[in-house]
């Protein structure tokens, strides 16, 4: 018995030294206390990223800023750029794949995730990224966050700076790429000029996004470009807007004389779940498109061009959710266009619009109010009515090249399973210059 008393000291022994051993790069990197662990310097935050990436989720410790840091990561050795290494990452696929592994709480080891609180503590994180980091052979995340998961939190944090990438394969952002758990009031004020994608906030969010606000201008070639996020799956609530948009400003990347197909938006490019209670006081414009042109060069641009389906909303391109109690003021400039939704699957209510719209097919809440939105990649609801707009209002002014509506582009497509309710457009004008 007592031999077996000596072995198991022994190996407790040796366990609490592994303990030790195992938080060292931790306890020694950072200023570290009984609650919180300390970030004050450029270093630290990077060996942050590290661990994190090296699998130390942090789940249920705080991680606080100590003062403002200068994130540069543009500086040459070697004669490259600097790469930063952001902080986690979800390799898990296609949107609609990583929406159904979270909700069935199902990762297959291939998430790096940050599960902890980090508390910006009003501190300033000044970024002037120009090269991001490839963490894996197949991953890039074009932000100062990678992945946040489920149980991780953002909160407090203030981004500012210039965020582009001499890579154009991947989308960049504000704050993170994938946000499973919380981003609450964080504020960007910053320019994010992407090629694929570039949002505000966070690129696609399956968490919650609350109290946050972008300042500043997006700028992308292609796909979603927003100034909150590109892809909405959860909650985006209580948040601002004040941004320049600009989504294909030049012509195919392909070199020849075709358009991509840009979504943009002062909210969210795509919305999959609800966006409550958001202001938008934005300038959307894609394609260039301006009021002076003529119904003949329109034509003559169909003509010339494919892809012609690049729209905008002041709060979302594309609706398959809900959108309530959110308000839009500034210009939008698109193809397609919508005060609120450029195409309405479900649920618009309670918003208002006060702005300049000029498209070629022009709806004062939503060019295009249709019930049922077709694609399975997205929805598997087949059977929910939508459509749906009620107890909103619009003025300002509508310039068209071809087709527009007061609340919604009727002439352009009549679904007879939508709905219109106690809509208004009592202080609207509409130009409609088709000859």
């Amino acid at each position: 018995m007592k031999k077996q008393n000596a072995f198991f000291k022994i190996i407790s022994a040796f366990f609490v030294v592994g303990i030790l051993v195992s938080n060292l790069s931790i306890s020694s990197l950072f200023a570290l206390d009984e609650e919180v662990i300390w970030i004050s310097t450029q270093v630290e935050l990077e060996t942050f990223a590290e661990e994190v990436n090296g699998g130390n989720n942090f789940k249920g410790q705080c991680i606080k800023l100590a003062n403002d840091i200068n994130l540069t990561a543009d500086d040459q050795v070697d004669g490259k750029p600097i790469s930063w290494q952001a902080i986690g990452y979800s390799n898990l696929g296609s949107n609609f794949f990583k929406k159904w592994l979270n909700n069935f709480n199902l990762n297959l080891n291939r998430n790096k995730s940050f599960e902890g609180t980090f508390d910006g503590n009003g501190y300033s994180i000044n970024c002037n990224i120009a090269n991001f980091d490839k963490i894996n052979e197949k991953y890039i995340a074009g932000a100062l966050f990678g992945c946040i998961g489920k149980n991780g939190v953002v909160k407090n944090l203030n981004i500012s700076g210039n965020i582009t990438s001499q890579d154009n394969s991947f989308a960049l952002a504000g704050v993170c790429d994938d946000n499973f758990g919380l981003i609450e009031n964080c504020k960007v004020r910053a320019n994010i000029d992407g090629t694929v994608g570039a949002s505000g906030i966070c690129n696609c969010n399956y968490g919650k996004i609350n109290d946050c606000s972008f300042n500043g201008r997006v700028t992308s070639k292609d796909f979603a470009c927003a100034g909150i996020a590109g892809y909405n799956y959860s909650v985006i609530q209580n948040c601002t807007s004040v941004a320049t948009i600009v989504n294909c400003v030049e012509k195919g990347l392909n070199g020849d004389n075709t358009f991509n197909n840009p979504e943009s938006a002062g909210i969210c490019s795509f919305n999959y779940g609800n966006v409550l209670n958001c202001t938008v006081n934005s300038h959307i414009n894609n394609k260039n498109l301006d009021s002076n042109f003529d119904y003949d060069s329109y034509i003559l641009n169909q003509e010339n061009t494919s892809w012609n389906d690049g729209s905008a909303g002041g709060v979302a391109s594309t609706n398959n959710g809900l959108i309530e109690n959110c308000s839009v003021e500034g210009s939008l400039n698109a193809y397609k266009l919508g005060g609120i939704a450029a195409k309405n699957y479900e649920t618009i209510k309670d918003c208002t619009v006060n702005c300049k719209m000029t498209g070629a097919i022009v709806g004062g809440i939503a060019a295009q109010n249709v019930a049922g939105d077709q694609r399975i990649s997205h929805k598997l609801v087949f059977w929910k009515q939508g459509g749906n707009l009620s107890n909103c209002t619009v003025a300002g002014e509508i310039n068209s090249f071809f087709l527009a509506g007061n609340i919604f582009c009727e002439d352009y497509w009549n679904d007879i399973h939508a709905c219109v309710q106690d809509c208004t457009a009592e202080n609207l004008s509409i130009n409609i210059n088709n000859k």
